[in-house]
C-alpha cells in the first residue's frame, strides 16, 4: 500500500474587504467578492474617483469594469450601475454605503479609490 501525500504551494487570492469614512485607498488584488466603503450618516457629499485593475500589478491590465451599489442608513439600495471603468461618483449625504464589485473573469483585481 502506498500513501501519496501533495502539498499545495502557492498564494491564496485574497477576499474583498471593508473600509470605514477612507476616502483614498486600495483593496489589493482581491480573488473574489466586494469591496465596501462605509461613511457616517450625515456626511457631506463628496465625489469619489472609482476604478479597478486587472493583473499581478498596478496598471497591467486597467479600467476592469465593475458593478457598484450604493445604499442609504436602512440598507435600502438608492443607486446602481455595472459594466463601470474608472468613473467619478457623486456620493450624496444620504449614500452611507458603497459597493464595488470587479466583473468575473480574472483572479486578482484592485479595486481603487480616491476623493475627487
Amino acid at each position: 500500500m502506498f500513501l501519496l501525500v501533495g502539498l499545495f504551494v502557492g498564494s491564496t487570492p485574497a477576499f474583498a474587504g471593508s473600509f470605514t469614512n477612507n476616502y483614498d485607498g486600495q483593496d489589493s488584488y482581491i480573488g473574489s467578492g466586494s469591496t465596501t466603503l462605509n461613511y457616517s450618516n450625515g456626511h457631506a457629499a463628496f465625489n469619489e474617483n472609482i476604478w479597478t485593475d486587472a493583473g499581478t500589478n498596478v496598471g497591467s491590465r486597467p479600467n476592469w469594469p465593475y458593478t457598484i451599489r450604493m445604499y442609504d442608513v436602512s440598507g435600502t439600495q438608492v443607486w446602481s450601475a455595472s459594466n463601470q471603468t474608472s468613473r467619478t461618483y457623486y456620493t450624496g449625504s444620504n449614500a452611507t454605503k458603497i459597493v464595488i464589485v470587479p466583473n468575473s473573469g480574472y483572479v486578482g483585481v484592485a479595486v481603487n479609490w480616491h476623493r475627487a
